[in-house]
């Protein structure tokens, strides 16, 4: 009795609840774009079902998947980067893991050439292009000379094999192509003139004449003198006279001076005396060489008794 007591009381109450709840007692809910509601009688609320599309797999490396609310579905955007521009001798391939192209390949080397050739890369065949003539070699001059080609220089390089003969240290040797032959050409220097006692060897190091030995010595002689070596007696010869002595007054001297070899004339005459009397006279006596005073006062008048004698100075 007391069991089917609580069934029925479950049962009105059930049926009480569901009947206040037959329509909504609130606003549809917003949902996403991908949900749809349903007002549930039992819960007596909005119930939201569905379910997001789930993105895209499977996308490259570049692409993005966005999901679009307005059309509600996902959209995928993105572009593969355009592939690079290569050379000839590369590929490229796109990485997935960089997403990115990788270019692989290598240019092959520049080959090995001559001095007078050029290489450039020919990009239509992808290869090397090498260019350039050899030098014509030249025309020989004389049979016997050799040619060859120097290729650090990138030249012909002509020789002479035939060498000149041991030449003296005053001769120059010159290859005559007209002749094909060396001509020798210079002269040995005149020895040179010797004076009494020297001897004269030729240095063949210097080229030249070396003199030795010692040449007699001059005698030693005065200024107004000249020594002249003879050659032939190989003994000075010497010349020259003193320039006599210059006449001199009485109170000169003369003295020969050899730095100038000149005489050397000293000396003053005495100064005329002074203070001489009106009637004397003063003359110079190249004998005594001194001054000679001559000259008497004329003696005094005999005056009168009046006068007075005054001898006058002027």
């Amino acid at each position: 009795m007391k069991t089917f007591y609580i069934i029925l009381t479950f049962i009105l109450t059930s049926h009480l609840v569901n009947s206040q709840c037959l329509t909504p007692t609130s606003p549809q809910p917003q949902v996403e774009c991908w949900q749809t509601t349903a007002w549930n009688i039992t819960l007596c609320e909005w119930v939201a079902s569905g379910t997001q599309p789930a993105a895209p797999t499977s996308l490259s490396c570049w692409q993005t998947a966005t999901f679009n609310t307005t059309s509600c579905s996902w959209v995928v955007s993105g572009t593969q980067a355009p592939a690079p521009t290569i050379a000839c001798y590369e590929t490229s391939a796109f990485n997935t893991t960089s997403c990115s192209w990788v270019v692989s390949g290598t240019q092959a080397p520049t080959p090995s050439i001559a001095c007078y050739e050029t290489s450039a890369f020919n990009t239509t065949s992808c290869s090397w292009v090498v260019s350039g003539t050899m030098p014509i070699q030249p025309i020989l001059e004389c049979s016997f000379f050799i040619a060859a080609f120097n290729t650090q220089t990138c030249l012909w390089v002509v020789t002479n094999p035939v060498l000149p003969e041991a030449t003296s240290c005053w001769e120059v040797a010159t290859f005559s192509t007209s002749d094909c032959a060396w001509v020798y050409t210079g002269e040995q220097d005149v020895m040179p003139t010797l004076i009494c006692g020297e001897t004269a060897t030729f240095n063949t190091n210097s080229c030249s004449w070396v003199v030795s030995g010692t040449p007699v010595a001059p005698p030693v002689q005065n200024c107004w003198q000249t020594a002249i070596l003879n050659p032939v007696t190989c003994t000075y010869e010497i010349s020259g006279t003193q320039a006599p002595a210059p006449v001199i007054a009485c109170y000169e001297t003369a003295a020969f001076n050899i730095t100038s070899c000149s005489w050397v004339v000293s000396g003053t005459q005495a100064p005329a005396p002074t203070n001489l009397a009106c009637y004397e006279t003063a003359a110079f006596n190249t004998q005594t060489c001194l001054w000679d005073v001559t000259g008497t006062q004329p003696e005094e008048p005999t005056t009168a008794c009046y006068e007075t004698a005054t001898f006058n100075v002027d």
